[in-house]
């Protein structure tokens, strides 16, 4: 699922108006979080990518955004590993999920 919206609105206690601000700001950080994790990847920083992986994770976790948190934990796992290669192929999916959950997210926030 790409964003479970019940169980976001279970996370934050029932208050509609606290996920929406939730998810604006998850969409306003993902760029950043895709730019460190971009960077880690061309200096073949095992800890920057870990790092990164680790952010999103949470940060999606956070939304009840399952799909982009199981693909940013696989990341964070291969980071661990150093394995760089599975790394590049991976990240075009995170985006991929990250695209789909930016669309969800413009239709509960009525962008």
């Amino acid at each position: 699922m790409v964003l479970d919206y019940e169980k976001g609105l279970e996370q934050v206690g029932g208050d509609e108006s606290l996920l929406k601000e939730v998810l604006g700001i998850f969409i306003e950080d993902v760029p950043r979080k895709l730019s460190e994790l971009r960077e880690g990847l061309m200096q073949e920083d095992r800890e920057k990518i870990r790092r990164a992986g680790h952010s999103l994770k949470g940060a999606s976790a956070n939304i009840a955004a399952d799909a982009v948190q199981k693909v940013a934990f696989d990341i964070e796992k291969m980071a661990a590993e150093s394995d760089f290669d599975t790394i590049r192929e991976t990240i075009g999916l995170l985006e991929d999920e990250i695209g789909k959950l930016q669309a969800a997210i413009d239709l509960v926030l009525g962008k």
